[in-house]
């Protein structure tokens, strides 16, 4: 349900094809779900993809990646600075199965930023992520609880140029019943409006 919460935004990016295909998030020698280790315990394929499909997922996978370079790097030309609002979304119940007992609503990695460059922006993203309204939601927000966002799509385009400051979000599943795979319509349209507002607001004040 991310791209519902991100597509009406001008220059938003989301994924067509699955990480059951290749993960974008992962670093491109583990990109690839071939074995159940590399997609939490479960088995995606029951015949092991040829050789062949493999080079093509793993071409869209670097098509992907030089698609963002391109367009940040047209970003920093004409502003100078570029900041990517990097949405997930994570099972709350998987969370819960680990331990964690109040998974929040929000949660933001910055193991891989610099925080001393980039200390106000993350604070205000923060509140601003802590100032959305949810129907019937408590919206509680954490900073690396659940995720210290570490994962590759931080980690490369931080490394492209220290000018980029990726904001590594990750939004419970509030939105929808996990098992069931049923979507709540008016709580998914208040995340999204909700983050809308904060991405607008956040740049804004930065």
């Amino acid at each position: 349900g991310t791209e519902l919460m991100i597509k009406t935004l001008c220059n938003a990016v989301w994924a067509l094809e699955s990480r059951s295909v290749y993960d974008l998030n992962r670093s491109r020698e583990l990109a690839l779900p071939l074995t159940p280790e590399r997609f939490w315990g479960t088995q995606v394929y029951k015949t092991s993809p040829t050789p062949e499909m493999n080079q093509k997922s793993l071409k869209s996978y670097e098509s992907f990646y030089k698609f963002m370079e391109t367009c940040i790097a047209r970003i920093l030309d004409r502003f100078g600075i570029c900041i990517i609002y990097d949405i997930h979304s994570y099972n709350i119940s998987r969370q819960k199965e680990k331990g964690i007992v109040s998974p929040p609503v929000f949660n933001l990695g910055t193991a891989l930023l610099d925080k001393s460059k980039w200390k106000q922006a993350i604070s205000l993203w923060l509140e601003q992520l802590g100032n959305i309204s949810l129907p019937g939601i408590k919206t509680d927000v954490a900073e690396n609880h659940v995720f210290s966002g570490k994962a590759e799509f931080c980690r490369r385009l931080c490394n492209m140029d220290d000018r980029i400051l990726v904001l590594p979000t990750e939004v419970s599943k509030v939105y929808m019943d996990e098992k069931k795979g049923i979507v709540y319509p008016d709580v998914i349209a208040a995340v999204k409006n909700g983050l809308q507002n904060a991405i607008l607001s956040h740049v804004q004040l930065l």
